[in-house]
């Protein structure tokens, strides 16, 4: 799965460029800290990466949860 910085959305790993603002796309294992995602979760830190993906520390936008 790739991540839009721009608009946040999620795509297949095919796509190079974001189809709805032609912005670069990055894979999910490299979203920096500070992304928000799906306009909710904000990215705080990765805690680990393994062959099957990568967790993440998030903080919810809204509600202020971490």
């Amino acid at each position: 799965m790739k991540i839009c910085h721009a608009c946040q959305e999620s795509y297949p790993d095919e796509l190079l460029i974001c189809p709805k603002d032609h912005s670069h796309l990055y894979p999910a294992m490299e979203i920096p800290a500070g992304t928000v995602i799906r306009g909710k979760y904000e990215i705080l830190e990765k805690l680990g990466e393994g062959g099957m993906g990568a967790v993440f520390k998030v903080k919810h936008v809204h509600f202020g949860d971490v």
